[in-house]
């Protein structure tokens, strides 16, 4: 992979991650759908279901520092970790979820709108983005963060 291909994948996973704030991202039976501002601005109440979806979102931040700093293999990792650790939001279909921090009021998730899979596309495109290019390959440049460069 060319490095102009892999700052395009790592802007396009920026992008889609802010677009999927603007759209709804978690669907109810009986109430209006969350768009994904909502849900990174509360998200983290799913804990007191403990769902843990929302703390994927500090893995991918941390995954585009990385790869701003060329820590490529970091940045796969902490990818792959935050659609392992977003994965957990599946639970939430078919549940009653609190719409408050009291546990008062719930609603029944229905399902996931176009804003969870654009957000879960904005961790894949880091993970494609920080592979490793055709040059790291043959051995005449080594990401400074993986196992191949230790002596």
């Amino acid at each position: 992979m060319t490095r102009k291909t892999s700052l395009v994948l790592s802007w396009a996973s920026f992008g889609c991650f802010l677009v999927s704030l603007a759209l709804p991202a978690l669907l109810f039976r009986a109430n209006p759908a969350y768009d994904g501002w909502v849900l990174l601005l509360m998200g983290w109440i799913a804990v007191l279901g403990f769902n843990f979806g929302w703390f994927a979102n500090f893995l991918i931040v941390a995954a585009w520092v990385s790869f701003m700093f060329k820590g490529r293999f970091l940045a796969r990792m902490l990818a792959v970790g935050a659609v392992l650790i977003a994965a957990d939001s599946v639970r939430l279909v078919g549940k009653y979820v609190p719409l408050d921090e009291a546990n008062v009021n719930k609603a029944f998730v229905s399902g996931f709108g176009p804003g969870f899979f654009l957000w879960i596309a904005s961790m894949v495109l880091i993970f494609a983005a920080s592979w490793p290019r055709a040059e790291q390959e043959s051995g005449s440049k080594v990401d400074a963060c993986s196992p191949a460069s230790k002596p």
